[in-house]
């Protein structure tokens, strides 16, 4: 037993300097940081309105059955996902510092929801308010203030974040559908005009879908199909000038449960380099989008009409 004495005694003074260190911080363990305003304080499920105000604009979006709507400064579309990131920004924001417990003058520090801030409505009536204010004089950090409690310091990018604009929540992209529900894609100019279309499974064949009849490989397809729906736009909707603008180009789509849509891209021959996306016949706003971006798509479509089939058909008619 006495041989164990010193091992005994060596494991208690490791034990007593670890507790020691440990209490002192001195492995520099992160603590959990202090939220602004966290998941306990609200659900984001419960948010039914939402207010950005921010360089004299103002976006609001608000939830109709179930669906973000933007209602102010336009009833732009909405990007689902873009509205999902920020409810989990403004329930997540860390708490960098508290600045001062009970603020008696708000103005030295920018604070003003009404100037810059954000205001939430929940479904049980409720508001919550959030103001931000001016940079602190170090450091890459702002004002902030949550109601009417003590004014604390966030990261500059976490209010970036926070304040969005009405492009930065928008739909920026006209064309629309998801491609394993697409039955075929037809598109109508001046220059050119084709169908993509999907063939019905049938056994030993190789090719799922045709091009204005001819076989193309499904890669072929996914491509041509892809170089449409990635058309975005930079700016938000735009109102055409009433009579100078001429339908340029005409996307019909049908998917299998049978449902069309028809997407119409505008000219303005004042406007050089551009085109009006409208999709719907009835929008009085539309996509604007460059014709740079519509070039591309048309010279795929070209590129595949003229693959190696019909390279081969006519180097044997020669």
């Amino acid at each position: 037993m006495k041989k164990f004495i010193p091992t005994i005694l060596l494991l208690v003074v490791l034990a007593g300097m670890w507790a020691f260190a440990h209490s002192q911080n001195y492995f520099q363990e992160q603590a959990e940081p202090e939220k602004l305003m966290g998941t306990d304080v609200i659900d984001p499920a419960a948010i039914t309105s939402f207010r950005i105000v921010s360089g004299g604009e103002i976006t609001e979006l608000t939830k109709q059955n179930n669906e973000w709507v933007m209602t102010s400064p336009e009833a732009y579309p909405v990007n689902n996902y873009a509205v999902d990131e920020w409810l989990d920004t403004v329930t997540n924001v860390d708490l960098a510092s508290v600045v001062e417990e009970n603020p008696a003058d708000l103005e030295k520090y920018g604070l003003s929801v009404d100037d810059q801030g954000i205001i939430i409505t929940t479904e049980d009536g409720g508001t919550i308010e959030i103001a931000l204010g001016n940079h602190l004089p170090t450091g890459s950090k702002v004002y902030a203030q949550l109601g009417a409690g003590q004014v604390v310091s966030i990261a500059e990018t976490t209010a970036s974040n926070l304040l969005l604009s009405p492009l930065q929540l928008m739909d920026t992209t006209p064309f629309e559908w998801d491609n394993d529900q697409l039955v075929s894609l037809e598109w109508e100019s001046s220059d050119i005009s084709w169908v993509l279309k999907r063939k019905d499974d049938e056994e030993g064949e190789t090719a799922a879908w045709t091009l204005n009849g001819e076989n193309i490989e499904l890669t072929d397809a996914d491509s041509l199909m892809n170089q449409l729906k990635t058309i975005a736009t930079d700016q938000v909707l735009q109102k055409p000038k009433q009579g100078s603008t001429s339908v340029s180009f005409t996307v019909t789509t049908e998917l299998e449960d049978g449902t069309t849509k028809v997407y119409q891209g505008l000219t303005d021959s004042s406007e050089q380099g551009m085109y009006y996306v409208k999709t719907n016949q009835d929008m009085t706003l539309a996509y604007v989008i460059s014709a740079d971006s519509v070039n591309k798509v048309t010279d795929k479509a070209k590129d595949l009409r003229n693959g190696p089939s019909n390279t081969e058909e006519t180097n044997t008619t020669e």
